[in-house]
């Protein structure tokens, strides 16, 4: 078994890796995120501010975007290079994820957790191209193992309480760096807090230091943007936040998107439109029998998710998980009412590590059936990956090829202007 773990962990990587590299870099927040550590490399001015609010304006104050993309290029000067990092680092957050929902779900063979983790539409949509969701992903993941450890869901602990509040607070502050939804993970620290304090005020204070602890370490490359008094010249944030009445009617949308984050959600990853779908598979028709087989299992595990809830689990940790997870739903859905922006699967992709360990809950109660599960885990491992060679082939064009000898000119010439402009330099404000 450790041999043949071994060589699916380099055929995993491998894969995600190639598929990174045939992603499309040329859409323009892909290239805002790039120039961001580009930028970085080719002038060392510290990055204070991150990515880009467009419709307000504003950037994310702190460094740790512009440092995740542009570290890379100072130790391998090829334009690649964040690309490689970026894979390393989701790469192993995944696996942590597989891990963790194995050790919790031991009655599920590791090959079906790990390669659906790996290879999960919207695990390859974000965590394979530079785009700042993809680097929440790893963050978002230490913060639910910690939430997982420290909220009484389960008696025996794979990490010990006061590591589980320091990765929460350490995650949060980095995820701040990175995209707004860090807000999110609020309600999730109140509910850890409370069930572990239980009116224990020593349970209480230690678990404050540490959640504490964390939050300084995360907040280090933040810190420089607020000593600065740089902090207000990328514009307001808080311009993000308005009474949005239309999402009212919102809550099946936001239900169904957030339980596609671990299923086979694939009309998204073809493309925004049908005739761009049809393009993909018209492009590569042996791709279109395994489209069909997604397109199908897709909607089908939405709907076994939704029945699922209302099933007796005798999984240790079910009844939990269950309710939690609705309570996501809910906080998402009343977010959205203060929100600039519509309900977007990427605004809450943060809790994508939630909604995998309550979908294998609900697989876990297929396991009394475990050669059919088996089988059909073998079809739509492999129908994933056809697909995705599919979509990958297809977008090649957009990938960071074509645009690779200007980015390698930016690199020696240390002019990132030759790729493009930052949003920065056109409103002149920010980074």
């Amino acid at each position: 078994m450790k041999k043949g773990f071994i060589w699916f962990l380099i055929a995993a990587f491998l894969l995600r890796l190639g598929y990174s590299l045939v992603s499309p870099l040329i859409e323009d927040d892909e290239i805002q995120v790039y120039l961001l550590g580009l930028k970085f490399y080719t002038t060392h001015l510290w990055p204070f501010f991150g990515p880009d609010v467009e419709y307000t304006h504003s950037q994310i104050p702190g460094a740790l975007q512009g440092i995740l993309v542009g570290l890379p290029l100072f130790i391998i000067p090829l334009p690649e290079s964040p690309i490689l990092l970026l894979n390393i680092l989701c790469f192993s957050g995944l696996g942590l994820l597989a891990w963790y929902i194995n050790k919790r779900l031991p009655e599920i063979p590791w090959w079906i957790v790990w390669g659906f983790v790996m290879t999960a539409p919207w695990t390859l949509r974000f965590g394979c191209r530079i785009v700042n969701p993809s680097y929440v992903q790893p963050f978002s993941i230490l913060f639910f193992i910690g939430f997982f450890e420290s909220s009484g869901i389960y008696k025996n602990k794979v990490i010990n309480k006061g590591l589980a509040f320091f990765l929460m607070g350490f995650s949060m502050l980095s995820v701040m760096q990175l995209h707004l939804s860090w807000i999110l993970l609020l309600p999730f620290i109140l509910y850890a807090i409370l069930k572990e304090s239980a009116g224990r005020w020593n349970a209480l204070v230690k678990s404050a230091a540490w959640l504490c602890s964390g939050i300084i370490v995360g907040s280090l490359l933040l810190i420089p943007t607020i000593v600065s008094g740089e902090f207000n010249s990328a514009g307001n944030l808080h311009d993000n936040v308005l009474l949005n009445r239309n999402n009212i009617g919102n809550l099946p949308t936001i239900l169904a998107r957030m339980l596609s984050f671990s299923s086979y959600e694939i009309p998204y990853m073809l493309g925004e439109d049908n005739p761009v779908r049809m393009a993909v598979i018209r492009e590569s028709p042996w791709m279109a029998p395994f489209t069909v087989i997604l397109l199908v299992a897709g909607m089908g595990q939405v709907a076994f998710y939704i029945i699922s809830f209302f099933l007796k689990n005798k999984a240790e940790g079910w009844h939990s998980i269950r309710w939690i997870t609705l309570g996501a739903v809910i906080i998402v859905y009343l977010s959205f009412f203060f929100s600039v922006k519509g309900p977007s699967s990427h605004t809450y992709y943060v809790l994508i590590p939630l909604i995998m360990l309550y979908s294998f809950y609900c697989y876990n109660n297929l396991m009394r059936w475990p050669s059919a599960v088996k089988k059909a885990a073998v079809v739509l491992l492999l129908s994933g990956v056809v697909f995705h060679a599919g979509v990958g082939k297809y977008y090649f064009g957009l990938s960071i090829y074509p645009k690779r000898p200007v980015i390698e000119k930016a690199i020696k010439t240390k002019d990132y202007s030759k790729v493009g402009l930052r949003r920065a330099d056109v409103w002149e404000s920010g980074y």
